[in-house]
């Protein structure tokens, strides 16, 4: 066929596979390979990923964590009131909250059979031993005065073997002292199974005094009482007399506020003056009267009420 001048001949069409040409160093390119998701063109809708609500199923070769088991008594429900060990043992009639604290220290005080410490929260209706005895509401209150004698100690057990202030009453009930007299003092002591009562009796805020009959040596001099009814320095503080009084040779009456440890004989040790025989006979409105050393009575209502602070 004739070929016409400024008309281009037809290309022909190769047949078969299209064969990348080469490169200049005489190999072919390497295909494009992407890694990860593939990027959707302009305008095609995307699914949105689907959502999984609810605790995650695992899978059956994962292994599963054992539910974790706590043993001990149960915690009180959140908003249960609770109160200290110490106040419930005294709501009960176990013991004042000063001697409770003495029973917890001394780690005589369980609940459930574990230890408790002091300060520590517990339901009101919370299990309670005191050495290993259920320690449940007091059924009846009891409220003793007891003359108590030298020699004897008042606690409600002693780890030495000597004679207690309650095994002296011999009460069925679990009663406690009210307040402590050294074992070397006598006189007046009460003792009951109403702690919130003996919590009143104790409280410097009520303002019951305590006096005493002292026998002290050598005989004190003017200046000696000077400065005992000035009040003398002890660890506690200033350790002062709302009244003294000598009522014979070597025999003083004092009447104090507060009831520090040892008090009467520390107060006079710091001016000279040793102690030979010491005797409570009145706290607050109540006195020890003709009481035998060693015999008890129960106290009358109105004993009660008044030293509760009532009228």
């Amino acid at each position: 066929m004739p070929i016409h001048a400024g008309v281009p001949a037809k290309q022909s069409v190769p047949r078969g596979p299209i064969v990348a040409p080469r490169t200049a160093t005489g190999g072919r390119p390497s295909p494009i390979v992407r890694r990860g998701p593939a990027v959707p063109a302009r305008g095609e809708p995307q699914s949105r990923p689907i959502v999984r609500r609810g605790p995650a199923v695992l899978a059956r070769s994962e292994p599963q964590s054992r539910p974790i088991v706590r043993r001990g008594p149960a915690s009180p429900a959140r908003g249960e009131p609770q109160s200290r060990v110490q106040k419930v043992l005294s709501e009960r009639g176990i013991a004042s909250r000063r001697h409770a604290e003495v029973l917890i220290s001394a780690g005589r005080v369980t609940s459930g059979g574990r230890r408790v410490t002091i300060g520590q929260k517990i339901a009101p209706d919370a299990p309670l031993e005191v050495d290993g005895a259920a320690a449940e509401n007091a059924v009846t209150h009891r409220y003793v005065l007891l003359n108590k004698p030298t020699g004897v100690v008042s606690t409600a057990r002693d780890e030495r073997g000597r004679p207690t202030v309650v095994s002296l009453v011999g009460a069925r009930e679990r009663l406690y002292p009210v307040g402590r007299l050294d074992a070397d003092s006598e006189g007046l002591l009460l003792l009951t199974n109403d702690g919130k009562w003996a919590e009143r009796v104790l409280h410097p805020r009520f303002g019951h005094e305590r006096e005493y009959e002292v026998e002290v040596q050598p005989e004190p001099s003017s200046q000696q009482l000077a400065t005992l009814r000035r009040g003398v320095p002890l660890e506690e503080g200033l350790g002062t007399l709302s009244a003294l009084r000598v009522v014979g040779t070597g025999r003083l009456r004092l009447v104090l506020h507060t009831g520090w440890k040892r008090q009467v004989r520390r107060m006079c040790a710091v001016v000279g003056l040793r102690v030979t025989a010491l005797r409570r006979v009145r706290i607050g409105p109540l006195v020890l009267g003709t009481v035998p050393s060693g015999s008890w009575r129960e106290l009358t209502k109105r004993e009660v009420h008044a030293l509760a602070g009532g009228r």
